[in-house]
């Protein structure tokens, strides 16, 4: 009796694993897909690799933290993160927009992803890899984010300047998915 309770403990608990992170392990290997993709464009490829490595540090800080318990939190953070990047690709490929807006766009996307620390990390040279890395024009960003609170900060900074189009394409794109709460 002992053991097929002990059995059934386990399946259930297995099972409530594999739907903890859902949208996390989603994002994960929609990155690695799109990394992969020959088909896709310089911008879309180099977003895809910050996205895996965003992910992989989120999962990384949070198993060493309380939070990795918190699976919901965890798909909270991959959700804002992949609308963030989203409405960052929307942005700047966006040829109506001109290279010196691009150029600000860059940077508000960036000073957001500083000014959101998640973790504090002590450890700049990992945190800053893609901001202090010259490779990394397309993606200056800190891992070290709360996607969440950077999300929404630079989704309201564009609001308020008037970038109404590429808001309204990106809302539509969004609204077809359900936000994590």
């Amino acid at each position: 009796m002992n053991r097929t309770f002990l059995l059934m403990l386990t399946i259930v608990f297995g099972q409530l694993m594999l739907q903890a992170q859902e949208v996390f392990h989603f994002e994960l290997e929609s990155s690695v897909r799109t990394m992969r993709n020959p088909m896709v464009g310089l911008v879309a490829s180099r977003v895809a690799g910050f996205q895996h490595c965003a992910l992989l540090y989120l999962q990384s800080k949070a198993s060493h933290e309380t939070k990795a318990t918190d699976f919901k939190w965890l798909d909270n953070q991959a959700y804002h993160l992949a609308d963030f990047l989203a409405l960052y690709q929307a942005l700047i490929t966006d040829e109506a927009i001109s290279s010196d807006e691009q150029k600000s766009i860059k940077a508000a996307f960036k000073e957001a992803t500083l000014a959101y620390p998640c973790f504090f990390d002590e450890d700049e040279n990992t945190a800053l890899q893609h901001v202090n890395c010259v490779g990394s024009d397309l993606t200056p960003f800190s891992l070290d984010t709360d996607w969440e609170k950077a999300f929404h900060s630079i989704f309201e900074t564009f609001h308020q300047q008037n970038y109404t189009r590429q808001l309204e394409v990106f809302q539509r794109f969004s609204h077809q998915r359900k936000p994590i709460r």
